[in-house]
């Protein structure tokens, strides 16, 4: 009870923020070129901030070339039609920031700061980088040699090497399966020619801009100026009938997964423990069922530490000192999954402890004052993700460019408008034990006699996944 009433003392406070936080809107434009573009004024700090979200994505890596996409944008500091390297690096030095590049499964971010005095000299290096890149042999063959470092390391991050192999092997056949940055014998095999004509997909059209911070009256001349050499993308035809076209649905349909063995053992001699990913394909962020599923998840695994699963498997029987539940959504799938590391001795039974609170979760659902405090909880994780402006902007830009239109205002609304009935429909509907796949990253020789009684069972060396 304890817990209930400090969320609900936390969440009223956010709602005393929600009421600052109403008016404020992004304004948005488009440039000539077509990229869209977003403004959110935060003058309470003399920065400006620039993020742009580009389509480019591992989904468009060609086969047998996985990680292209996010090798190409790496690249994209290592020179341009003008300058060197490190003329770009210096430029970028001096206005006290760097280039910030994530690539993902479904989009690019590329993100820029400096003091807001100086905007237009950021703007000028920004925009040649983006629309004036070159790919020297060299500079490529660099950003190459750093990922395939950072993919021969993976094994010694057992969390992060398990997630890697987790997606590889539950998304099969899809092209969420490979990792952005792909493996070491794709990125072998990728050339900087391939890489420029790669680099041709980066496109205005479909991308989308933010600018946070003290934004200066004439931004939309800086910003023509800055991309005016930039072109491409597919116009969008309008007319009196394109307000009533629908934006295409991604799928909520399961991939088949009949081939993929119910448990996987990923061996690497010398293990001191194993890594464990419990999970199946599931929602994509558009799915109706997204809120419903995120509050549940809060009281199954994803929560403070009464969850579930930590109560259970962590708090009762001792057998891990982190467990946690996860719902990633992305555009055209989502995976839900448990993540937990354990003693070699235990393995099974934290295995098995797992699957039957999946089993009892499914069966018994939740309690209105487990809903209540788990929406007390997800707000307050909304509030801390939109503490800073230019992340309440991203945030609203990833959104919008899956499909959706929504602002804390909106997901507060729609938390509010959710019932125990449809929350308990969606734990019916999605926690079933039967869709858990097992991925465990440990030392085979070590566990292998836990796991006498299971047929469905495949072995793989670590090497296989780098």
């Amino acid at each position: 009870m304890n817990n209930l009433l400090h969320y609900s003392l936390l969440a009223f406070i956010m709602a005393l923020c929600l009421n600052i936080q109403a008016e404020e809107k992004p304004k948005t434009m488009t440039l000539s070129n077509g990229l869209k573009v977003y403004l959110l004024e935060d003058s309470s700090l003399p920065y400006i901030h620039f993020e742009l979200i580009t389509p480019l994505n591992s989904t468009k890596d060609p086969k047998s070339k996985e990680g292209l996409s996010s090798l190409m944008a790496h690249s994209l500091v290592r020179g341009t039609q003008n300058k060197s390297a490190q003329e770009v690096i210096k430029e970028l030095e001096k206005l006290g920031t760097n280039l910030s590049v994530l690539a993902t499964r479904d989009y690019t971010l590329i993100s820029v700061d400096t003091l807001s005095w100086n905007d237009e000299k950021l703007l000028n290096i920004f925009g040649e980088i983006i629309t004036q890149a070159r790919f020297a042999e060299k500079e490529v063959e660099f950003i190459k040699k750093q990922t395939l470092s950072s993919i021969e390391k993976l094994p010694e991050s057992a969390s992060a090497f398990t997630n890697r192999v987790f997606y590889k092997i539950i998304f099969q056949g899809h092209p969420y399966a490979h990792s952005p940055l792909g493996s070491k014998k794709s990125l072998q095999s990728i050339t900087a020619e391939e890489t420029t004509k790669h680099y041709k997909m980066l496109v205005p059209r479909g991308s989308l801009l933010g600018v946070t911070g003290n934004i200066p009256a004439d931004i939309r001349q800086k910003l023509e100026d800055a991309f005016k050499n930039w072109t491409g993308g597919v116009v969008e035809k309008k007319g009196f009938f394109s307000w009533f076209r629908k934006k295409p649905k991604a799928t909520e349909e399961p991939l088949q997964q009949k081939d993929i063995p119910q448990y996987t053992i990923v061996h690497k001699p010398g293990q001191v423990q194993s890594n464990i990913r419990m999970g199946y394909v599931s929602i994509p962020r558009t799915s109706k069922d997204y809120m419903a599923f995120q509050i549940a998840n809060v009281v199954f695994g994803a929560g403070a530490l009464n969850s579930h699963l930590g109560l259970e498997v962590r708090e009762k029987h001792g057998l891990t000192y982190h467990i946690r539940s996860t719902l990633q959504s992305y555009i055209k799938q989502g995976l839900f999954y448990i993540v937990t590391p354990t003693r070699l001795a235990v393995t099974r039974e934290a295995i098995d402890r797992s699957l039957d609170i999946v089993e009892k979760f499914h069966k018994n659902g939740i309690t209105q004052e487990e809903l209540d405090s788990a929406k007390n909880y997800y707000r307050m994780q909304l509030l801390k993700s939109y503490e800073k402006a230019e992340n309440r902007l991203s945030r609203r830009m990833i959104l919008n460019y899956m499909g959706l239109d929504y602002d804390l205002d909106d997901l507060d609304r729609n938390l509010r408008k959710l019932k125990l009935k449809d929350v308990q429909k969606v734990i019916k509907k999605y926690f079933l034990p039967e869709n858990m796949k097992i991925v465990i990253f440990s030392d085979h020789k070590e566990i292998q006699s836990q796991f006498k009684d299971i047929d469905n069972l495949k072995v793989e060396g670590f090497n296989k996944f780098l």
